[in-house]
């Protein structure tokens, strides 16, 4: 279990390292109202405003937010200062997550593509009256 957390979060600080690349990539300034400032990098109210739409974070965790994204970036910024975003195990690293990244879209496309199939209700009405049991419950799930 404590190598699974360990892997986890390896594979959090990765995904973070490549999108910190990919985004580093782009010097064109975001519109919108500046919250946040590390040398090129601009973190916009909208980008924000993304975050919480996307369900990434909530409007109470904000300032959590940009506190991190400030913490990360001059970290960043440091570590490429000193050479160590272009090491071989940084780009072996990047194109490993990549590659973890794109199976993931993969697979999640794969599970939209097949449940949002157009099923004829009477193949639904089959499958359910075939497997009735299965959606009776036999005990309350809450009580009011």
């Amino acid at each position: 279990m404590k190598k699974l957390h360990c892997l986890v979060l390896v594979d959090g600080i990765l995904l973070l390292v490549l999108l910190l690349v990919g985004t580093g990539c782009s010097k064109k300034q975001p519109a919108g109202k500046t919250l946040a400032r590390v040398g090129d990098e601009v973190l916009t109210e909208e980008m924000v405003k993304k975050e919480i739409a996307e369900g990434k974070i909530n409007q109470f965790q904000q300032q959590d937010y940009i506190t991190h994204w400030v913490e990360t970036e001059v970290l960043y910024d440091e570590a490429k200062r000193q050479g160590l975003d272009n090491t071989e195990e940084i780009k072996r690293a990047v194109e490993e997550m990549k590659k973890r990244m794109a199976i993931n879209a993969l697979i999640q496309k794969d599970i939209i593509d097949k449940t949002q199939e157009n099923l004829p209700d009477s193949t639904l009405r089959s499958y359910y009256n075939a497997h009735a049991p299965e959606f009776i419950l036999n005990e309350d799930v809450a009580r009011l």
